[in-house]
């Protein structure tokens, strides 16, 4: 690998600026809360709000009161990752004037630039030519990727992810304390969510196309390979230090696993047809519905970007003319490289349509455990095409060298005759006016590229090339942000969630029809085994007779055998309201009782009654 020290021009720091307004601009909807978060961005708003609302009033959240009537919380902080320091930077935020929704937003769009920083300062450390690190930003910062920050939680793996390879890269180049404990960060970051396995899935990936990639080449084994045993030689003390900081960032995520073995937290809708009696296994069934569809990223990919959706794959058009300019450009050991671990991460995201899945799901143990393989798409699959495409571009520069250069320009204009060829052969209804365009600036692009040793093109070339990038993306996100819409329905945690609110009625009635988003009885998505039985087992209308209320007031206690319920039987105490509170048969025995009459009925409890008590 090589080490970038080349001088970066500052038209090319200009251009980033504009791309990071281009991308503000576009999304500026989304920062300011005015178009609402889609997808799996919905519960992790909620599990990040609700976490850092009750670390500020100095209590660890092991419970939530609100999700399902009430919820271990251990598995939504490990969604999380909940020891991330960056997320303080949302309650900053907020102290200094912003709503939190607004905090929020801007936190993920820091989030999603800081992670476009790793991906360039990556480029810079591999690649030689600044042209071809600023093309590979262009074409993170312009891809799918770039709407990942509202749309799910995938940006809370994918930046650490980047940094880690970046640090990972540095420490390769020149081994030091700071790159090593960047690593170090970077992978307490990634170890400390509830799905790793993406990260080390990624990485075994990397290592295995790496060894048959560099297979008998010298240099990564006995250059860098040596220095870095040197260093570790050197600094024992450090990368002790670093070991433990590593197996520590471990300890929540076994602890959790720890507590799934036991069983007394279920999830049906994760569990169901899983081998493993851990409550966080996955049926290998669950696992192939999140498989990526192959034809699919074919048609986003071209034709019909008008009607592009947050979670569809896109790649601007422009990487796949540098592909096809770059064919005649020569292999390199870093192309294969990124080839083969691009595509060992594909044959897995496709579960069942190749065996490769298949056959890890029986054999490796951590992948019983994570589904949704089509996340791989967004975290590993476009960052490394990607890098590839900018391996190509940087290895195809030499085409147009002097004594290259009519047959390079011969070349260039049959690739983009063909792909105009191509798209004018198709319904004119399935490409956007910008397609055109951009096959316009990369044909004129690529053309003064020819002369790129001539002063004055080094001013010029960058400014071709961000247009040849940006102009198809910057129309895909217009038509985006004119079909976003607000939120379906308001967080729960943006109320005074945390204020133990009683009815003002003692009407059965009007409590069961009450349209309070937390009060409804929905399936639970990860609840008690107890609550999971009363939702399966009960009558729907009678488990709201017993739920809608907030609070009700017993007169006597009735010992209940949990191991042997009838759920007949509390059907009818929960419609009937008899007086009688169902403890268990362990702990009834221990609940004393001040008052030994008999109500005439059970109460419910309202804010007037309550209040009326206090006062006598």
């Amino acid at each position: 690998m090589r080490n970038s020290v080349s001088r970066v021009p500052g038209v090319y720091y200009f251009l980033i600026f504009i791309a990071a307004a281009a991308w503000i601009f576009s999304f500026r909807h989304f920062l300011t809360g005015k178009a609402g978060l889609l997808d799996d961005a919905l519960p992790y708003y909620d599990h990040i709000k609700f976490y850092l609302d009750s670390m500020s009033r100095g209590v660890f959240p092991l419970w939530d009161p609100v999700r399902d009537f009430g919820t271990v919380n251990e598995f939504y902080l490990r969604r999380i990752g909940e020891f991330n320091p960056l997320f303080w930077i949302i309650v900053v935020l907020d102290k200094l004037g912003l709503s939190y929704t607004v905090a929020y937003r801007v936190f993920l769009g820091f989030y999603f630039f800081l992670g476009a920083a790793g991906f360039y300062f990556l480029a810079r450390r591999l690649f030689l030519h600044p042209m071809t690190s600023f093309l590979a930003l262009m074409l993170f910062s312009f891809s799918s990727l770039s709407i990942l920050p509202f749309q799910t939680y995938l940006l809370l793996m994918l930046v650490p992810g980047i940094w880690f390879f970046y640090f990972l890269t540095a420490f390769w180049q020149i081994p030091n304390k700071m790159h090593l404990l960047g690593m170090t960060f970077c992978v307490m970051l990634l170890m400390i969510t509830y799905i790793p396995f993406y990260f080390l899935t990624a990485l075994l990936a990397a290592a295995l196309a790496f060894v048959l990639a560099y297979a008998g080449a010298p240099m990564p084994w006995s250059g860098a390979g040596q220095f870095t045993r040197k260093f570790a030689a050197s600094h024992k003390m450090f990368v002790l230090l670093c070991a433990v900081l590593t197996a520590v960032s471990l300890i929540p995520g076994l602890l959790w696993y720890q507590q799934s073995a036991k069983g007394e937290m279920l999830s049906p809708v994760r569990h169901l047809g899983s081998d493993s009696t851990n409550t966080a296994g996955l049926g290998i069934k669950v696992i192939n519905e999140g498989g990526i569809a192959t034809p699919m990223l074919v048609d986003q990919t071209f034709f019909d970007l008008d009607q592009r959706r947050p979670g569809d794959f896109y790649i601007p058009l422009f990487a796949f003319i540098v592909l096809a300019v770059g064919a005649f450009g020569g292999i390199t050991r870093r192309a294969v490289f990124l080839f083969l671990w691009g595509m060992a991460v594909y044959l897995i995201s496709v579960a069942d349509a190749a065996p490769v899945h298949q056959f890890l799901y029986t054999h490796v143990f951590f992948f019983k455990y994570f589904r949704n393989m089509q996340f791989f798409l967004w975290l590993i699959m476009v960052p490394v095409f990607v890098l590839f495409v900018a391996e190509v571009f940087e290895a195809g520069l030499g085409l147009s060298q002097k004594n290259r250069k009519w047959p390079y320009l011969l070349y260039v204009g049959c690739v983009h005759a063909a792909g105009a060829w191509f798209f004018l052969k198709q319904d004119l209804n399935t490409i956007i006016p910008t397609t055109y365009l951009s096959m316009g600036m990369s044909f004129t692009f690529f053309t003064a590229l020819a002369w790129r040793h001539v002063p004055v093109m080094r001013g010029i070339l960058p400014v071709l090339l961000f247009l040849a990038v940006a102009v198809q993306p910057l129309e895909v996100y217009a038509h985006l942000s004119r079909d976003l819409k607000p939120a379906p329905r308001p967080s729960p945690y943006d109320g005074d969630y945390m204020v133990y609110n009683l009815p003002k009625h003692n009407s059965i009635a009007a409590l069961i029809d009450e349209s309070d988003y937390l009060r409804k009885v929905n399936a639970p998505y990860l609840s008690t085994w107890q609550f999971h039985g009363l939702f399966n087992n009960v009558n729907p209308v009678a488990l709201r007779f017993y739920l809608k209320p907030r609070l009700l007031l017993y007169g006597q206690v009735s010992p209940l055998d949990e191991n042997n319920l009838r759920f007949e039987q509390l059907e009818y105490y929960f419609t009937q309201f008899e007086d009688r509170a169902l403890v268990a048969a362990t702990e009834a025995s221990a609940i004393q009782l001040n008052n030994h009459e008999r109500l005439p009925h059970v109460k419910i409890v309202t804010a007037d009654s309550i209040f009326s008590m206090s006062v006598a």
